[in-house]
């Protein structure tokens, strides 16, 4: 789940402070699965790729997409165990 963008910086902390309990239990369940993952938070991390607070731009929404071109076509995921796939630096 990407990080938000919201004007107010102690909304922003909080909204960053409880997504980053989702992201921790989505990584760990992928790493316990051995299984591939996108973060958004490191392929969204301009503010240009958000059109509001929460929505991909069209900018963004086109990082996401090639993001996932790149992991789908990188192999079957049994052959690729747990990836964390981040925009232009992959992170194995």
């Amino acid at each position: 789940i990407y990080d938000p963008r919201f004007p107010d910086a102690a909304r922003q902390r909080l909204a960053v402070a409880g997504l980053t309990l989702f992201n921790d239990a989505i990584l760990r369940e992928a790493f316990a699965r051995d299984l591939a993952v996108i973060d958004l938070r490191l392929i969204c991390s301009d503010p240009a790729d958000f059109a509001n607070a929460i929505e991909p731009s069209a900018l963004g929404g086109a990082k996401i997409a090639a993001e996932i071109v790149a992991m789908v076509t990188a192999g079957p995921v049994a052959q690729r165990g747990f990836r964390v796939f981040a925009g232009r630096q992959r992170r194995p």
